[in-house]
């Protein structure tokens, strides 16, 4: 048991796991890819283990589209989905899945996640492991979590995101697991992307959705079923810079077009300040399918008309569910 100064209760080695899993997750994010690029690059110049970074790059170009032609394959994805440490993971929070409607194992989807929050912890635990029993829930679906390709390009990173069953989110990619005979086949979108990232008002939930029509194309092109699905309360488990520094960031933003997005949450045994989440619960909850029926050159008007059907649903879906699982004080803004 750890003593926490700030809570007469002490904190349990089940606590204690939990709190290791999201640290190490949150670290894989944000550290490992630039820490792992400037270990190779240094031992290629300034060490005897040159043979190393030689061999790792000779990997990397052989393994490099590895993202775009449907990810990892064989027995290590359900391997790495079904560690026992996503339990521990999906505890901290905790998070839990909701199923609203079957998904058709014969059909190919594309999941729709919002909103992208600062890391993702409901998608990753949700469609990227067994934490929450998805296979269990959507027995014949495989989602498969996709990131710009940019990501699955830094070492040791992409290593470990590919044996959880991730995937580029490009237009190849895409196309490759959309094309998938027999269906079965779940990419799942962060739809906002990054933008979405920057969501400090306490009293609303901000989407970028309005101009993202290339997953409705994309859907129309294969026939692909359209699936809203909605984090309960991944906005909300980091407080985010407001007052001079938010004007700071807006002014950055305004000059080059993008600004960094300064988060804190809690530390290891106080909630006070540190890079940790909070500790709150975090529901996704999974649609009801659009069926999408396949047009391979749909028209402009097709592509608006399937558009404003999934904002509609996502709209429905969000305003039934926030009373049991959300904020009745959050206001949703579709931008």
């Amino acid at each position: 048991m750890l003593y926490n100064p700030s809570n007469p209760n002490p904190i349990s080695w089940a606590q204690g796991m939990e709190t290791m899993m999201v640290l190490g997750q949150m670290s894989m994010f944000l550290f490992v890819g630039p820490m792992s690029l400037t270990t190779l690059i240094y031992m290629l110049l300034f060490s005897e283990y040159w043979w190393v970074s030689v061999a790792y790059a000779t990997w990397w170009l052989w393994d490099v589209q590895t993202c775009n032609t449907g990810g990892r394959q064989g027995v290590l994805v359900p391997w790495a989905r079904g560690w026992h440490l996503w339990k521990h993971y999906r505890n901290y929070f905790p998070i839990k899945l909701v199923k609203t409607a079957p998904l058709d194992p014969s059909r190919n989807y594309i999941i729709c996640s919002h909103p992208h929050g600062i890391l993702c912890f409901g998608a990753l635990c949700c469609f990227s492991s067994e934490g929450e029993d998805f296979s269990l829930k959507f027995p014949g679906i495989s989602p498969k979590l996709t990131t710009i390709e940019g990501n699955l390009w830094m070492p040791a990173f992409r290593e470990v995101f590919l044996s959880f069953g991730a995937v580029s989110s490009s237009r190849t990619s895409m196309n490759n697991l959309l094309s998938t005979p027999g269906g079965g086949c779940a990419p799942v979108l962060m739809v906002g992307g990054v933008p979405e990232m920057d969501n400090f008002h306490r009293d609303k939930i901000r989407l970028i959705l309005r101009k993202r029509k290339g997953f409705v194309k994309m859907a129309l092109r294969h026939g692909a079923s359209l699936v809203p699905t909605f984090s309960f309360g991944e906005i909300g488990l980091f407080k985010q810079a407001d007052g001079c520094v938010r004007r700071v960031q807006e002014t950055v933003r305004k000059t080059i077009g993008i600004a960094p997005v300064i988060f804190f949450g809690r530390g290891w045994i106080q909630d006070t300040f540190g890079i940790l989440p909070q500790r709150k619960p975090i529901t996704v909850v999974v649609g009801k399918p659009i069926d999408v029926e396949k047009n391979e050159n749909p028209s402009d008007i097709e592509i608006e008309e399937l558009h404003e059907r999934y904002v509609k649903d996502l709209k429905s879906l969000y305003n039934e569910y926030n009373p049991q699982f959300g904020d009745t004080n959050m206001k949703l803004i579709i931008k």
